[in-house]
């Protein structure tokens, strides 16, 4: 019998590209939250030379984050691992949870040890293409928290959307690369009519009949 375990995603990784990349084919990927939790940005990505996600625990019931629920084999962990630090000598940075999903479901996921994530890398922020990882998993998010990852790009370039609809034009799309992504941000806010899918009955049931 194959071993399994689970992996919630909550930064980067939920780009399934990515996760391909980095772990190979998936054969399960499904929306999930995690209650008691905030999304935060607090961890330094040395690679990306910028913040990059991390939660921090709060126990309130009211903090929810989104992400998405693979389930992997050992070999597949073992290389998520490498990745992530954990068999590096970055693993002291790092620890590897189990959490426990609104679902009740358990899982595993990574996240950043305070004096790492707090120590000095305060004032780094997500770069636009990290975020865009984030925002490629929208089919597996709610529409309030697409938007508000949306948000979170947007603010941490400190612009706004009306400064946004004065600056961008059909010329600037043509002649320069880093300006579509943020036409499309601003036009992906304006319609907001994405297809969000949350931790449905369907889903759930998905998860429990495959094979763990």
């Amino acid at each position: 019998m194959r071993y399994y375990m689970l992996y919630f995603a909550f930064g980067s990784n939920m780009d399934s590209v990515q996760m391909q990349s980095r772990v190979g084919d998936v054969n399960l990927s499904i929306p999930a939250k995690v209650s008691g939790f905030r999304l935060v940005f607090d961890k330094y990505s040395k690679t990306r030379d910028c913040g990059a996600a991390n939660l921090i625990s709060t126990g309130q019931a009211t903090d929810v984050v989104e992400g998405v629920l693979y389930k992997l084999t050992k070999e597949q962990f073992t290389k998520l691992d490498k990745h992530e630090g954990i068999r590096s000598k970055a693993a002291i940075k790092y620890e590897k949870v189990i959490i426990v999903l609104e679902s009740g479901i358990k899982a595993v996921t990574y996240i950043a040890k305070a004096d790492f994530a707090l120590k000095g890398y305060t004032d780094h922020k997500p770069s636009f293409a990290y975020m865009n990882h984030l925002l490629q998993a929208k089919n597996h998010l709610s529409k309030d928290y697409y938007h508000t990852l949306l948000l979170t790009m947007l603010n941490e370039r400190k612009t706004t959307l009306e400064h946004l609809a004065m600056t961008v034009n059909e010329q600037d799309l043509e002649i320069k690369h880093e300006t579509p992504n943020v036409f499309l941000i601003q036009k992906e806010l304006q319609r907001l009519h994405v297809s969000a899918v949350d931790e449905t009955e369907e889903s759930k049931s998905k998860l429990q009949t495959s094979t763990l």
